[in-house]
């Protein structure tokens, strides 16, 4: 299971979820949990996950992503991943997640 660590930037209103290691089934409940409490207890401007630690992730994860994304265009919070290793940036992109995608049209 992969390690979650959050934090914020008050100055641009920007909360970075940095994920860290393999994301699978395990991992969902945990992701789903910060997402959530981020976006809706704490409501930042802007969600950041950074995915540049990630070695796996698997659909339910992706799936926990996505909820996630749709949760916080519900309430006007932007939800952006970064540093997505291609393996993963792909799969997003072909599951026409790409919006989800910093820096991507």
């Amino acid at each position: 299971m992969g390690d979650l660590t959050t934090r914020a930037d008050a100055v641009r209103n920007t909360t970075t979820i940095a994920l860290d290691g393999e994301f699978d089934v395990g991992a969902a409940d945990e992701l789903r949990r910060t997402l959530v409490e981020t976006i809706m207890r704490h409501r930042p401007r802007r969600v950041v996950v950074d995915l540049g630690a990630v070695t796996f992730m698997d659909s339910t994860c992706i799936g926990t992503l996505v909820a996630g994304y749709h949760t916080a265009c519900d309430v006007g919070v932007d939800l952006t991943v970064t540093d997505a290793k291609p393996f993963l940036a792909q799969v997003l992109a072909t599951s026409g997640l790409h919006q989800l995608l910093a820096g991507r049209s």
